[in-house]
């Protein structure tokens, strides 16, 4: 359970579709997706592939002070 205000009760799922897990945002807020590389990605009502490793974060992107 994630207790924040911009997360709601049914924010995302995750979804197996052989050989791939999706992750597939149901919110208002978005859903973010920071990748080993760097990379972010901000899904709102969409769905992307998951691969290698990474954080998945409901509803808030990484603050810039958490990357240094």
């Amino acid at each position: 359970m994630v207790t924040d205000t911009v997360v709601s009760r049914r924010h995302a799922a995750i979804r197996f579709e052989r050989p791939q897990f999706y992750l597939v945002d149901h919110s208002i807020n978005g859903t973010f997706i920071s990748r080993e590389n760097g990379e972010e990605n901000h899904l709102m009502r969409y769905e992307m592939p998951l691969e290698d490793n990474g954080e998945i974060r409901p509803g808030a992107a990484v603050p810039p002070e958490a990357g240094q």
